[in-house]
């Protein structure tokens, strides 16, 4: 799943908006003190969504000489999300096919996303041929729900994170016309090409958001939204498209099948365990390691496409220690009674 940070995130309006055929001004602030009063409503989040994604021929157009470009004919599957929010805590699993260079076709490898309020984990089961890989980061990229299409989550239930982290005054408000006509405010971020679309109703549930690169489309996403009479509004379904030059390369469509809204959640989900023979990379430590039986870790390298296991540090470290110990002890007893047995000598003498 590609990680891209968008700090595009509104999902509330203020209620000075209410009512309002046609607002004088639009204030930054109270966006953002309303985002912060409807997230704090939202305490813990559980959804689950069924999403129908299609990839065309070869769509990767960015890749390494040698790289596979992506597959080798358009393609359609089938995935299923879930999603913990807990607070600052988060964790989403992407269930279905993912495409495996090493077999040039789609194989189930269901990832995994974690971010326990300090530290991100990003989980890829193994590809044929390959082995189960770890990136841990505290980079704000690598958080579960900043990736593409995924930040509708982020929209919908984290706003204020996501916004408060940009300068207000990266931001300017209009009237505009939004997909289908419909009234709607519109946000654009001046400094990267964002913009945001939501409908002028009194609790202005998100409608569009896009990217742009010098004025071409690189992504859309639409959301379709339900009210609710707790939260305002949530999310029902979306439609997301990547483009590239004009031309469609990657879509998806999904529908929520199931949202849980502030009931406890089990702590454990968000702190993910390591099956062994998983290869870590931490971004934070600059360490990498195979994980081994019972937690423990050892360094690793690579003889052609063969995997060699080097030594378990923390294992040898204590053993090096041990021996090293006895060694010296025992080379003091030598030196003892050595000594001793001279220095007896001399008084026989």
């Amino acid at each position: 799943m590609k990680k891209v940070m968008l700090f595009v995130a509104l999902v509330g309006w203020p209620m000075f908006l209410r009512g309002a055929a046609a607002a004088p001004s639009i204030e930054l602030q109270e966006i953002v003190d309303t985002l912060r009063a409807r997230q704090q409503k939202l305490r813990t989040v559980q959804l689950v969504w069924k999403a129908t994604e299609t990839y065309v021929k070869h769509y990767w157009d960015k890749h390494e000489p040698g790289d596979v470009p992506g597959p080798p004919e358009d393609s359609t599957i089938e995935e299923t999300g879930r999603l913990w929010l807990d607070r600052e805590k988060q964790r989403l699993v992407d269930e279905g096919p993912k495409f495996c260079p090493s077999t040039n076709r789609f194989e189930r490898r269901d990832d995994v996303y974690t971010y326990d309020g300090t530290v991100s984990k990003t989980y890829s089961p193994p590809e044929p041929g390959a082995y189960a890989a770890v990136s841990i980061s505290n980079d704000e990229m690598d958080k579960p729900i900043a990736a593409i299409p995924d930040q509708v989550l982020a929209w919908s239930f984290r706003g204020y994170d996501i916004f408060a982290k940009t300068p207000i005054d990266q931001w300017s408000a209009s009237r505009a016309r939004g997909p289908g006509g419909v009234d709607c405010i519109l946000l654009r971020n001046v400094s990267d090409g964002y913009s945001i679309w939501f409908a002028a109703k009194p609790d202005l549930p998100l409608v569009r958001v896009e990217s742009r690169d010098e004025g071409t489309l690189d992504w859309q996403l639409d959301v379709e939204t339900r009210p609710d009479d707790n939260f305002g509004w949530l999310p029902v379904s979306w439609k997301f498209a990547e483009l590239d030059s004009d031309r469609m390369r990657h879509t998806v469509s999904a529908n929520v099948t199931e949202v849980v809204i502030n009931q406890p959640i089990d702590p454990g989900l968000f702190d993910f365990k390591f099956p062994a023979g998983t290869e870590v990379c931490n971004h934070i430590t600059k360490e990498s390691y195979v994980v081994l039986e019972d937690d423990k870790r050892a360094p690793y390298t690579y003889e052609g496409k063969t995997r060699v296991i080097l030594r378990n540090d923390s294992h040898s470290l204590r053993w090096i220690i041990v021996s090293m110990t006895a060694v010296l002890f025992a080379a003091l007893v030598i030196v003892y009674f050595v000594r001793r047995r001279r220095f007896a000598s001399r008084a026989a003498k």
